[in-house]
């Protein structure tokens, strides 16, 4: 990004290389190096090598590489993405339009619909696509506060979901432990948020809500959630149960950093959970990751896709674990 201007750098990219069955291109991108045009901006065809492209760019820091967020002109013709999909105004990832609607309520996001897809499109004003890094508030839009709906996409009752919003043209990822002030994650909870940028765990760009607050809860369970240290947890196994049993709950195991006790990494504790609470789902935090990306001497940014945490954190904390309750029809064994 330009120090003096929130608009993001345009590069000049020369295709070198097609994989057709994997739906990406190898680019040689000016001033930068390699880079890659993935199959979530694969444009219905094969570019042959030798191809320009005018792209902007992303850094996925998990991989090294640069990777294209946006298409600007293809042999210098202007790309509109109106070219080669409907609803082209909208991401991408969240059209299901002809697809079969998922079970359950929809808490008004209605993605294999025309009209409501017709109807989201024209009311969206910020746009995924208008961004290439990450931003802990997106620059766009720094003082505005947003609302939307958490709807059932993807859900874990009280620790993680996504947030439908009229005026954002992608979904929104909310996380308990990210940027909340109040309330808990719950589907049809409403929910107001400041917005920023990350990469996902597909190393794609993603909203993500920040500075939340939300109006349910989950009923009984503390906020925040219950934590429990690893060494301790053969004592405590018959309460974190307790807790468990109850679909709304989880339940966060740490390794805290003290001089007289061994450091834990997540895969032991991840073996050892799968013994005590076999069958139960769990989630790696990625805790304490954090660092900028001082690779890109564009990226004027203060945060990163890598930063998870607080820095601090990582003064107390070896790693983390988020402990779900069985899912239907799971037993313990």
């Amino acid at each position: 990004m330009d120090e003096n201007s929130i608009l993001p750098i345009i590069y000049d990219a020369t295709v070198t290389a097609a994989e057709v069955l994997k739906k990406r291109h190898l680019l040689e991108i000016e001033n930068v190096g390699e880079g890659w045009l993935t199959k979530r901006h694969w444009p219905n065809r094969c570019f042959p090598e030798g191809t320009k492209l005018k792209v902007i760019i992303v850094r996925d820091s998990n991989l090294e590489r640069w990777l294209v967020s946006k298409i600007i002109s293809i042999d210098g013709k202007p790309y509109s993405r109106h070219d080669y999909r409907q609803f082209s105004g909208l991401d991408e990832r969240y059209v299901r339009l002809g697809q079969k609607p998922s079970r359950g309520p929809d808490y008004g996001f209605q993605p294999t619909k025309k009209n409501f897809l017709t109807n989201w499109e024209k009311e969206s004003f910020v746009d995924i696509y208008s961004y290439s890094e990450s931003h802990e508030i997106i620059p766009n839009h720094p003082e505005s506060k947003f609302s939307g709906t958490v709807i059932g996409f993807n859900n874990f009752v009280g620790w993680q979901g996504f947030i439908w919003c009229k005026d954002i043209n992608s979904l929104v990822y909310v996380r308990h432990d990210i940027g909340r002030k109040e309330g808990s994650i719950v589907a049809g909870a409403k929910i107001e948020f400041f917005l920023g940028t990350s990469l996902d765990n597909r190393n794609e760009l993603q909203f993500y809500a920040t500075d939340w607050n939300s109006t349910a809860n989950r009923g009984n369970a503390p906020e925040p959630a219950l934590t429990f240290d690893f060494e301790d947890i053969n004592d405590s196994k018959e309460m974190i149960n307790q807790i468990l049993s109850d679909k709304t709950q989880f339940v966060l195991i740490t390794s805290l950093i003290k001089k007289e006790k061994k450091r834990y990494a997540s895969d032991e504790i991840i073996k050892s959970l799968a013994t005590k609470f076999p069958n139960h789902p769990m989630m790696i935090l990625p805790w304490p990751q954090f660092g900028l990306d001082k690779r890109n001497r564009n990226n004027s940014a203060k945060s990163s896709a890598g930063r998870f945490s607080h820095p601090l954190i990582k003064n107390y904390l070896s790693c983390a674990v988020v402990l779900f309750p069985l899912e239907d029809g799971g037993e313990e064994e």
